[in-house]
């Protein structure tokens, strides 16, 4: 059957380039039509036009028709023009004055009339040869175009198909990197011949899209469900304290102010980093760049952080071989090493340590910790948004929409850099950012 349509897709293909050779052939000969038809409507013009002034000027110098038979039967033999073949001077009543020639049934006649002062005083009868249209050129250049025009056509077609063999194939083995074991099982060679298992590999792909579609599904619940959780708790806690407090008829005391204050925090950087998640995955997010000392910048972000750490027990240190300027913005990469150091802190046990170093590339910024690490099954989906894995965290704190990284991510990416994640379990986790910089 696939055969059949083949055939029968080859055979329209020969009709349709038949049909262009041969409308590029009629082309030809309608143009070559036209330039001939024009050329010799102007030839014909042109020698009527000189025999209606050589009677104008002989009426205009001898006042009348007197001796031109002679003289015009002189000048016509001398006429220069092959395809000229006969003249008559008539006067108005039609009479003939003066003929030389003859006058073939297939000659064209340009009829010109004779004004002298503003009267008409006779007519002028060119006969001119009939030039043929259509020469034996005119065809043998109609047949060229066709050929050409037919070739033309065919290569067209044949760049067609290759660029389609060329896209079957390419999906073929894009298909069979997808599943491999219907590839090995299939035993074709040829992709000429792959047709049907190109078929089973789209419908293969076509469940393992819809597979996918329904973890997507399940990921969007489970995302919806952790914001619906993240949002339930600060929002519980200050409905209750607003309840208690109305109920007593009391202002709210410091303390319980200061806990709707954190909870209030809490939810604005929830919202704040949906916002600029959104922002830069779209490609629209505001960079205020200019130089700054990411060193000095590091420095002011461990310091703020070294409260946290001494909780813990965690100890913080940079090290850094020297001061090095980056041309970005600085408010986005502060919030990237905020981002990155404190969720160091979080997973370590005893250290955390950020490292700066330039190099020909650009400028290496790096967090380590010693915590118990991050499993190799986590780590590509470590920068997707919403993602929590399962790793051990030493001080217990779960909290978050899991954000944080994937947010980094974007920031880093925004600046034209990269960042990168490498773990070993039991051993810990360090995230590295690339930066280019200027010379």
């Amino acid at each position: 059957m696939r055969e059949e349509l083949g055939r029968t897709g080859n055979r329209l293909e020969l009709v349709f380039g038949g049909a262009a050779a041969f409308g590029l052939a009629l082309l030809v000969l309608a143009g070559s039509f036209i330039a001939s038809s024009n050329a010799s409507k102007g030839r014909d013009e042109r020698i009527g036009l000189f025999w209606n002034l050589y009677a104008v000027n002989y009426y205009e110098l001898h006042k009348g028709w007197d001796g031109i038979p002679l003289l015009m039967e002189s000048a016509a033999e001398n006429y220069p023009e092959p395809e000229f073949t006969s003249i008559t001077i008539k006067e108005t009543n039609g009479q003939a004055i003066a003929r030389f020639g003859g006058q073939a049934s297939s000659d064209t006649v340009v009829r010109m009339p004779i004004v002298w002062k503003g009267e008409v005083v006779g007519y002028t009868e060119t006969a001119v040869q009939s030039q043929k249209l259509f020469t034996p050129w005119i065809w043998l250049l109609a047949i060229a175009a066709g050929a050409v025009g037919f070739g033309l056509w065919n290569l067209q077609h044949a760049r067609r198909k290759a660029a389609v063999r060329e896209q079957a194939e390419r999906l073929y083995w894009r298909m069979s990197a997808l599943v491999p074991a219907a590839a090995a099982d299939s035993g074709i060679d040829d992709i000429g011949q792959s047709e049907g298992l190109v078929a089973y590999k789209l419908e293969h792909l076509t469940q393992q899209i819809e597979s996918y579609t329904g973890r997507l599904e399940t990921v969007r619940r489970s995302m919806v469900a952790d914001f619906a959780h993240e949002l339930r708790t600060p929002l519980a806690v200050m409905r209750s304290q607003l309840e208690n407090s109305l109920n007593a008829g009391v202002p709210l005391p410091l303390a319980k102010a200061a806990s709707m204050h954190d909870e209030t925090l809490h939810l604005s950087k929830l919202v704040h980093d949906l916002q600029e998640l959104a922002l830069a995955e779209a490609g629209k997010l505001p960079l205020e760049k200019r130089w700054f000392s990411l060193r000095l910048l590091s420095e002011a972000v461990t310091e703020a952080l070294q409260v946290e750490a001494d909780d813990r027990g965690i100890v913080l240190s940079l090290q850094a071989e020297k001061d090095v300027s980056v041309y970005a913005d600085s408010a986005r990469i502060r919030q990237l090493i905020v981002n990155l150091t404190g969720n160091a802190i979080q997973h370590a046990r005893r250290e955390v340590t950020v490292d700066i170093v330039l190099n020909n590339t650009g400028v290496k910024w790096t967090v380590r910790d010693d915590g118990f690490g991050i499993e190799e099954e986590q780590l590509p989906s470590l920068f997707e948004r919403f993602y929590r894995g399962q790793s051990y965290s030493p001080s217990g704190d779960s909290r978050g929409l899991g954000l944080g990284l994937a947010i980094a991510k974007q920031y880093a990416e925004a600046h034209g850099g990269t960042i990168t994640v490498a773990s070993r379990w039991g051993e810990g986790t360090s995230f590295q950012v690339s930066l280019p910089i200027m010379d």
